[in-house]
């Protein structure tokens, strides 16, 4: 059986951060969190939607 690419949080949340193309005023990259309660193939599905939408440069996150 495979092993799962993303494990479960004591809380029961898939949990992973994901750099949103932009860059922090120190230098360091800007990641934002993506979580998921249903499953881990379904946070695998976030993630890869968030990386098009950054590389189609559609992605645009939040100021706060």
């Amino acid at each position: 059986m495979a092993k799962a690419k993303y494990t479960k949080t004591k809380s029961g949340y898939f949990r992973t951060k994901v750099w949103d193309g932009t860059y922090n005023a120190d230098g360091s990259k800007h990641r934002i969190d993506v979580t998921s309660k249903k499953s881990c193939a379904d946070l695998e599905r976030k993630v890869n939607e968030i990386k098009n939408r950054v590389s189609q440069n559609d992605f645009i996150a939040s100021s706060t």
